[in-house]
């Protein structure tokens, strides 16, 4: 089993035990890999990728990582890797071929999240990609998948709320912005799912996000936000002034 979250892209998943007796509240920040798909299976299901790796990390109340998972994902509706892809994640078809099928790691990853945990991904594609990919495939949805995705929270968009414009961020900007370093190489599904978690930590950090605030306006040329006064949070207009 590899240790401290560098566990083996072949599928090992590492876990450090809890206290017994303790309420944990679990979190998974999860990122998936995918390939794209002939033309002929997009028109036949409207699924334009696939699966190919897993990577998640969980953290506890104290948002301190209790363990990591990654695991490839064999392909079942292509059967050559997209020369974009593969530039972008470094995963070569060969190391998928002897890689187990959806439903079998799907099944491994969600005993490994256990009960009662809070799922998070940059964005909701992951959500909605896994939802598709098993209707096409004809995987059932578990009980444990239907709760896993019942819980499932786009942090891109929560994260984006707190930020002072509308724009959509992506992982690598706002990883840059916010002055962090990529857990190893950007698109991989364990060094993503990491990132997206130190972006969680930094946002519950006021001192941290307020400086990442001000570097997004920096970086986005935007007006620095101005004080607020009395004005701002009352409203004056109804008041008339008496003569003593």
């Amino acid at each position: 089993m590899a240790a401290d979250g560098k566990a083996a892209r072949t599928g090992e998943a590492n876990v450090r035990s809890e206290g017994k007796g303790s309420r944990v509240v679990k979190k998974i920040f999860l990122d998936l890999e995918m390939n794209g798909v002939p033309w002929k299976i997009r028109k036949r299901c409207g699924l334009r990728m696939e699966i190919i790796e897993i990577g998640a990390v969980m953290l506890n109340d104290e948002n301190e990582e209790t363990g990591c998972f990654r695991e490839f994902v064999k392909p079942q509706l292509s059967d050559a890797m997209e020369p974009a892809v593969e530039k972008l994640t470094n995963i070569h078809f060969d190391q998928l071929e002897s890689a187990p099928p959806l439903e079998d790691v799907l099944r491994r990853f969600l005993i490994w999240c256990g009960d009662g945990c809070e799922v998070y991904s940059w964005s909701d594609a992951d959500s909605r990609q896994i939802i598709k990919e098993t209707d096409c495939k004809g995987i059932g949805q578990s009980a444990a998948l239907q709760e896993m995705l019942g819980c499932w929270h786009d942090y891109q968009a929560e994260f984006g709320a707190l930020l002072p414009f509308e724009k959509k961020l992506s992982l690598s900007q706002a990883v840059l912005i916010a002055g962090l370093e990529f857990s190893g190489r950007a698109h991989d599904g364990l060094n993503d799912a990491r990132s997206t978690a130190d972006l969680y930590r930094m946002a519950g950090d006021p001192q941290q996000f307020g400086r990442f605030r001000k570097n997004v306006r920096r970086a986005f040329g935007l007006e620095e936000e101005s004080p607020v006064t009395m004005g701002d949070l009352f409203d004056f207009s109804n008041l008339t002034s008496r003569a003593g």
